[in-house]
């Protein structure tokens, strides 16, 4: 449970990418060609993004001791 909470923005963008990709698959119409893939491209690219922003978010609220480097060796 602490990893969806810790990574809940990065799986809302790929739970977005697979609703996209998902909706570039089955919602097409044959009338218009390209509909449903501008959607689904735009939507892909806000699950991208989501995705980003999830990690980056995780990677800056790392605790300080793993920003600190290693200690000198006592050799």
């Amino acid at each position: 449970m602490r990893i969806i909470t810790r990574f809940g923005i990065a799986v809302a963008g790929l739970t977005t990418m697979a609703i996209a990709v998902v909706w570039g698959i089955v919602d097409v119409d044959e009338n218009v060609p390209n509909d449903a893939n501008i959607g689904a491209g735009l939507l892909f690219m806000v699950g991208v993004a989501l995705l980003f922003v999830g990690l980056i978010v995780v990677w800056t609220r790392r605790p300080e001791a793993a920003n600190s480097p290693p200690p000198p060796s006592a050799n």
